[in-house]
C-alpha cells in the first residue's frame, strides 16, 4: 500500500494505492495516469470536479435546457443555478488567492445548491403532491419569520457581515476594494438566509433582501469606509 499525491497547491490530495494482483497493476497505473492527465488539463481538483456541473448550471441559467413545466418552478431553478454559479466563481477566486478556508466554504455552498436543483428536478413535485396543507402552513410560518427580519437580530447579523468584509485585505496587506467585495457580500447574505436579489435601479447596483430591505452599492461602500476608519 502506498499514497500517491495528485494535483498541487491547496487542492492537492493523496490517493491510497492498495496492493493489487500483478495482472491488475498496469490497469491501475493507467487509471492513475489518466486521472493525472485530466487534472493537469483542468488545473486543479476543483476545476476537474466542477466543470460538468458548471456547464449544467450555465445551461439552466441561460434557459437553454428544459427544466420543469410550471413557469414558477422553472424560474426558481434558474435562480438556484445563478446562485450556484456565483459560488463557483467565488471558490475559483479564493483558490487562485490560496484562501483554502473560504474556497472550501463557497465550494460547499455550490454543491449544496447543486443538490437542491437535483432534488427539485427529480422528485420534489412527487414528494410534495400529498403535502399541500403542510406547504401552506410552511409558507405562513415563513411570512411570519420574514416580518420579524427588520428587527434587532437581522440588523445584528448584517453588521457581523459588514465587519467581516471590512477586515478583508489582499496579499499586499491593503484593504480589498468594495467592488471586489460586492459579489462576496451577496454570498454572505445568501448564506445568512437573507435571500438577496441583485438588480439595478437608475444605474445603481443594489440587493433587495427578505422583508423589503434594500442595500445599494454606495451604501455598502460607505459602510465599509466607516468601519475601516474606526480605531
Amino acid at each position: 500500500m502506498k499514497n500517491i499525491k495528485v494535483g498541487s497547491g491547496i487542492t492537492e490530495y493523496e490517493i491510497t494505492r492498495f496492493d493489487t494482483p500483478r495482472e491488475n497493476d498496469e490497469a491501475l497505473k493507467n487509471a492513475i495516469r489518466d486521472l493525472s492527465a485530466k487534472w493537469d488539463q483542468a488545473g486543479n481538483a476543483f476545476e476537474l470536479i466542477i466543470s460538468t456541473d458548471e456547464q449544467w448550471a450555465q445551461a439552466i441559467a441561460a434557459g437553454t435546457v428544459q427544466t420543469l413545466k410550471k413557469a414558477d418552478a422553472s424560474a426558481e431553478i434558474k435562480r438556484l443555478a445563478e446562485r450556484m454559479l456565483r459560488y463557483i466563481n467565488l471558490a475559483r477566486t479564493d483558490i487562485q488567492k490560496g484562501n483554502a478556508a473560504d474556497a472550501a466554504r463557497w465550494a460547499r455552498m455550490a454543491g449544496y445548491i447543486s443538490a437542491q436543483i437535483d432534488i427539485k428536478l427529480e422528485w420534489e413535485e412527487k414528494a410534495l403532491s400529498g403535502e399541500r396543507l403542510s406547504k401552506t402552513n410552511s409558507i405562513k410560518g415563513k411570512k411570519g419569520r420574514e416580518s420579524q427580519q427588520g428587527g434587532a437580530e437581522f440588523g445584528k447579523a448584517l453588521n457581523v457581515i459588514y465587519s467581516r468584509l471590512a477586515e478583508r485585505k489582499d496579499a499586499l496587506g491593503d484593504y480589498e476594494l468594495p467592488g471586489e467585495l460586492w459579489g462576496r457580500f451577496y454570498a454572505e447574505l445568501d448564506e445568512a438566509h437573507m435571500n438577496p436579489n441583485e438588480y439595478e435601479k437608475a444605474g445603481e447596483k443594489l440587493y433587495s433582501l427578505t422583508g423589503g430591505k434594500k442595500i445599494t452599492f454606495e451604501a455598502f461602500r460607505k459602510k465599509l469606509q466607516r468601519l475601516r476608519k474606526q480605531p
